[in-house]
């Protein structure tokens, strides 16, 4: 019904045909020279239709396209090429309404209607089309039990229904027992189905007891409850392990007392300490050997002892009486001056007599010639000797010495600690010189009581002056500036530590010197003791330890490596920093099951065996990646070694099955999808096309280009394409735009 505009077209233009009959669309670009065709003889231009007149081209909102080609021309959004929006407008004018929007949501091709779809196929819709969902994820899509969000519970179950990669069931020792179930999944000899035996503390049956009650191999062991390594034949338990408080013997007779068993030795005690069935038998340490008292003093005759464990009446077990007539003599009795041996010590009145001094003068201090022994003290005695002026009571020992020319203290000496040695002391400042001292009572003008002056020129040098940086002996001590210089130390890098090596003494720091010592890298300012360890191969901080054996390690130095378990080369599961690469780790992090050395990126893969070999995810079941898995397993997939064939193998898809229209593709396969068809357009030779399927069979974007200078007058493609435009036809639409 449209209105056909005669357009001014050259020579050398690209023409872009196109039809739209009922719901078929073609549209036909061609390259051509239009020869009698279009052209007079005089090569003239003339208006296609014969008209003679130029179209004005009319683009009301400015979008770039006109309002013929433009389904609606008052609004800029919506023109051919327009993204599809959700908003029920046909924004790119193909005669569809919100078909793959750009802001449509993603859905997935949910097969077993599990809520999960599988991510190989995936349409962008305002709503979820039949069969799709908006999860995905699905690892079996022809299971509605397998999908992300399904529980995984039984650890005995080897599938992976929550499609993480990963089950609980495992049986790394091949023992049958699973690895959830195994308390020991690397032994073999480990599991619950095994025999608890004694073998040094494994848990072979994993009750949770290693080496428990009922364990083969059991010993017998015997209570020992004194503690003295002799078990109780009566009291007995069957163990793998020496239980406390039991020993491996039974030959204690008596359990209750540590001094009584095999090897004990028999005492006076009342037990039968050597188990030879006898009580204090003969020979019993601790027997007593008895001694007769008759003073009753407590000591006894030693020269008239018996034996016996027990004390009997009149006798005693401590000898020594030196008198056994005489109460009060025995051993340890105070002696009293009587002419007695009180205390049996062989003397009579000894430590009771004393020598006494004749002391005239009363003074306390006797004369050392003349004294004699006696249990007091006289008059005109005294208990002190050493008096050394008898006629005088102020001279005598402990008087206090007094300068007065004489020994008042009877020490031998005169005025003793009253004299003292004074050093000429000239510069006053209270230390002498030592080579001039004398002796005297007190300290005379120009002397002082102390020496040690080193310099008796200047008042400020001495003993106990302070000591200054100066080059002097300020304090006499010989030694010049000591205390005042600090170790320091080369540090010929920089970095605030020096070497030992290199220490020197002096009063303020050197240039390139340092304090602290420590550096073990002298020409690197980056290695001391205050440096971060690095992967370097190099002891940064200066601590004997090198990267990995350093706790210190700076972590973002290293390198993540990860377990690869079945040593396939492709690691998985929890990374390890480190420098160096341990043992059973790799730098690879892509194995999709790292307990199968046959699976890992690039791996042979086994079609339908539910293993992903080559760790490229999708369904194991959609051999040829058309995200449709095969009908023999479940899918729709008829031909699973064809990409191209998935329900339904339609005509179009190959050169050899080219259809005649896009309709014709849609009417022989119905749920055939927008995509590109071989189409056979009657020119002998099929062309791949564009068919828009959801508008019911479009066909756009068929391009020839006359290079061999062919004259395509009688082509039936284009004849009835130019035929049609230029008929009026209102029955169809045509429309001719100049490229």
């Amino acid at each position: 019904g449209a209105t056909t505009r005669p357009i001014d077209v050259s020579l050398a233009e690209k023409v872009r045909v196109v039809y739209h009959l009922g719901m078929k669309t073609f549209s036909i670009f061609v390259s051509l020279f239009f020869a009698a065709a279009c052209q007079s003889d005089d090569g003239d231009k003339s208006p296609v239709g014969g008209t003679g007149t130029t179209e004005v081209l009319v683009d009301a909102d400015g979008d770039g396209v006109i309002e013929e080609a433009d389904c609606d021309d008052s609004d800029a959004t919506v023109h051919p090429g327009a993204p599809e929006q959700c908003n029920e407008i046909d924004d790119d004018c193909d005669g569809v309404v919100d078909e793959d929007p750009a802001d449509g949501a993603v859905f997935y091709y949910d097969g077993d209607g599990d809520g999960h779809g599988i991510d190989a196929v995936s349409v962008s819709a305002c709503s979820a089309p039949e069969s799709y969902a908006t999860g995905a994820g699905d690892c079996d899509d022809s299971d509605p039990a397998i999908h992300p969000d399904a529980a995984e519970d039984d650890c005995t179950d080897p599938v992976d229904y929550n499609c993480d990669g990963s089950v609980g069931y495992a049986d790394m020792d091949g023992d049958g027992s699973p690895a959830c179930e195994d308390c020991n999944d690397s032994n073999a000899e480990v599991s619950p189905d095994m025999v608890e035996v004694c073998n040094d503390g494994v848990d072979d049956d994993c009750d949770g007891a290693a080496d428990g009650p009922g364990a083969l191999g059991e010993s017998t062991w015997y209570a020992d409850t004194d503690g003295d390594l002799h078990g109780d034949p009566g009291v007995s338990v069957e163990s793998c392990e020496e239980p406390d408080g039991y020993v491996d013997n039974s030959t204690d007779c008596n359990d209750e007392a540590a001094s009584a068993n095999p090897s004990g030795v028999e005492f006076c005690d009342g037990l039968d300490n050597d188990c030879d069935g006898e009580v204090d038998g003969a020979g019993a340490i601790g027997g007593m050997t008895l001694y007769p008292d008759e003073d009753g003093d407590g000591y006894g005759l030693e020269s008239s002892s018996v034996l016996g464990c027990e004390s009997m009446e009149g006798y005693v077990s401590t000898p020594g009486d030196c008198d056994d007539t005489t109460a009060a003599v025995y051993p340890g009795a105070d002696e009293v001056c009587d002419g007695l041996d009180n205390d049996c010590s062989g003397s009579v009145d000894e430590g009771l007599l004393s020598v006494v001094y004749a002391d005239p003068d009363g003074d306390g201090f006797g004369l050392t010639l003349v004294s004699m022994e006696s249990c007091g003290v006289p008059e005109g005695y005294a208990t002190l000797s050493g008096d050394c002026d008898e006629a005088d009571a102020d001279i005598h020992p402990g008087a206090e010495e007094v300068c007065d020319g004489a020994d008042n203290d009877c020490s031998g000496s005169v005025d003793e600690g009253l004299l003292s040695t004074v050093y000429a002391d000239p510069d006053g400042d209270g230390y002498g010189l030592a080579l001039l001292p004398m002796d005297g009572c007190g300290v005379p003008d120009g002397y002082a009581a102390m020496a040690g002056d080193c310099d008796e020129t200047d008042g400020a040098i001495h003993p106990g002056a302070e000591e200054v940086c100066d080059g002097e002996d300020n304090d006499c001590s010989g030694g010049v500036d000591e205390g005042l210089s600090e170790v320091f130390y080369a540090d010929t890098d920089g970095d605030g530590f020096g070497v030992e090596a290199s220490a020197m003494e002096a009063c303020s720091i050197p240039f390139g010197h340092t304090t602290v010592v420590g550096d073990c890298a002298p020409d690197d300012g980056d290695i001391h003791p205050d440096a971060t360890e690095i992967c370097d191969a190099v002891d940064n901080n200066c601590n004997d330890l090198v990267d990995d054996d350093d706790d210190g390690l700076d972590l973002t130095t290293a390198t993540l490596f990860y377990p690869d378990l079945d040593l396939d080369g492709y690691g998985a599961g929890v990374a390890e920093m480190s420098c160096l690469e341990p043992d059973g780790h790799v730098l690879d992090d892509t194995d999709c099951l790292d307990s199968d050395g046959a699976s890992y990126p690039g791996a042979a893969e086994v079609w339908y065996d539910g293993v992903d070999q080559d760790c490229a995810g999708g369904s194991d079941y959609d051999a040829d990646g058309d995200g449709v898995d095969s009908a023999d397993h479940g899918g729709l997939d008829v031909d699973d070694l064809d990409p191209s064939c998935t329900t339904v193998c339609s005509v179009g898809l190959t050169p050899e099955t080219a259809a005649t229209t896009c309709e014709d593709i849609l009417d022989a396969s119905p749920s055939a999808a927008n995509g590109t068809y071989w189409i056979d357009m009657g020119m002998g030779t099929p062309l791949e096309t564009f068919c828009d399927m959801d508008g019911g069979g479009w066909t756009s974007c068929f391009e020839l280009v006359n290079t061999t200078d062919e004259d395509l007058v009688g082509n039936d493609w284009f004849d009835r394409c130019v035929d049609w435009t230029m008929s009026g036809n209102t029955e169809n639409q045509f429309r001719i735009t100049v490229q």
